[in-house]
């Protein structure tokens, strides 16, 4: 099996805010330092594990009609979790799922409502996929940018979308993309919760990304190791 992760970036949240609210509902998770006013939610339940999802959460008037949307559960749950803490927050949440070199997934919420999907599919002729909204790069790229306040990167980031699987495989198109919203790679790209529980290896994933301006990788993992 090759590379697989997930995780879920807000925009205007902080760490304690953040761990907070995750501590008052019982919810298994770790959460980045905040840089450029994004913080990255690591969780249990967008593995694929349901059962660690809080029923406060599942409860929620749209949890059944959202979650039967989609065939992976990694998906639902994130795309369920987007729901909740984009309205708890009022802030832009994305969620990233990546499997192998090929398929690279979005989920874009806003205030709680869905904004924008997009996956890349190596089973089309034209290998670019926009589901359950637009389905150009174009209209992503620029819902994307305007949820982040970036409309300047709007170009750059249809660059980044439209291109075919065969120029950039999942993390680098990640890579770019971050890069582009102004956010630091070394704390989204091949990063999950399996990362600080030494299942995953997070000093390799984070070391490959991060830039000079950074902590060391032993000063990020207790940053993060401590939520």
């Amino acid at each position: 099996m090759g590379i697989r992760y997930s995780n879920i970036m807000l925009q205007g949240v902080s760490q304690d805010e953040l761990v907070n609210y995750l501590s008052n509902i019982k919810f298994d998770a770790y959460v980045s330092p905040t840089v450029n006013e994004y913080t990255v939610l690591y969780d249990l339940a967008s593995i694929g594990y349901l059962n660690k999802l809080p029923k406060y959460i599942q409860q929620e008037y749209n949890f059944s009609s959202l979650y039967k949307r989609y065939l992976s559960p990694q998906q639902a749950i994130m795309a369920c979790l987007c729901s909740h803490l984009s309205r708890k927050f009022n802030c832009s949440i994305l969620a990233i799922y990546v499997i192998d070199g090929i398929t690279f997934w979005y989920h874009l919420s806003q205030n709680g409502y869905l904004l924008d999907e997009y996956i890349t599919d190596n089973y089309s002729h034209n290998k670019i996929k926009v589901s359950l909204t637009d389905k150009t790069a174009k209209n992503s790229a620029e819902k994307l940018c305007s949820a982040f306040g970036k409309e300047y990167a709007i170009a750059q980031v249809k660059t980044i979308l439209g291109e075919p699987v065969e120029k950039y495989d999942s993390m680098t198109r990640h890579e770019l993309l971050a890069k582009a919203l102004e956010i630091r790679p070394c704390w989204v790209v091949g990063m999950n919760y399996h990362c600080f529980t030494g299942e995953d290896d997070f000093e390799a994933h984070y070391e490959c990304y991060r830039e000079d301006c950074e902590p060391s990788y032993e000063a990020a993992l207790q940053m993060v190791k401590k939520t």
